[in-house]
């Protein structure tokens, strides 16, 4: 009996002791994602570029991605609109078809509502509103009858829209075609508290008219 209780206790014991060795502290997981993101961008011979670089004319190449600020990189597959009238509008509701990628677990998400393996979750595009209050950038998804789709929300419990998305729109106008990698601090709330990185194809950003 008593062989028995000092084998459970030095399991017990152990059990403890991978548990604690497993929990991997913030500043490690940052590392973690910062290796992956990496990893991701060299995997598919992206080229990166510096924010000074791009600011000279706005545009990237094929393949080619700015660092933009708070690690997130933003690749212009096009502009869209050429009348500088159609760039984004504090008050603006946005309309976007996108992907998301999970770039630890390489697959697509839940959340896609472009190339969802799931087809119904490809039914309609998610609509978010933007508001800007000085340099402060805001976005929160619109979901009811006013809203499209609410693939974000569902996936998330959240209708706050990632920052990454954000930054990158006033570089860019209605009908807009872009890519982005956006890590963890600048992404939707499980991306913050998982730590997560992710890659977003994103397409048909369609600004309604105001």
């Amino acid at each position: 009996m008593r062989k028995g209780i000092v084998f459970f206790c030095s399991l017990f014991v152990l059990a403890i002791f991978f548990a604690c060795d497993n929990t991997k502290t913030y500043a490690e997981k940052l590392a973690d994602e910062k290796k992956a993101i990496q990893k991701f961008i060299s995997a598919r011979d992206f080229k990166t570029i510096t924010q000074e670089e791009f600011e000279k004319d706005t545009i990237t190449g094929e393949d080619t991605y700015v660092m933009l600020s708070d690690g997130i990189y933003l690749n212009i597959v096009s502009r869209g609109s050429e009348n500088v009238e159609d760039t984004i509008q504090t008050g603006q509701n946005v309309v976007v078809r996108f992907t998301e990628y999970d770039i630890f677990a390489e697959e697509i998400t839940p959340a896609s509502n472009y190339k969802n393996p799931y087809e119904p979750g490809n039914s309609y595009p998610d609509m978010f509103r933007f508001e800007q209050v000085g340099t402060t950038l805001y976005g929160r998804f619109i979901t009811g009858e006013m809203g499209i789709g609410s693939n974000m929300v569902s996936a998330y419990s959240s209708t706050s829209v990632p920052a990454g998305w954000l930054l990158p729109l006033k570089y860019i106008r209605n009908g807009a075609h872009i890519r982005l990698v956006v890590p963890s601090k600048m992404g939707h709330l499980t991306a913050q508290q998982r730590v997560l990185p992710f890659f977003y194809d994103m397409r048909k950003i369609i600004l309604e008219k105001k």
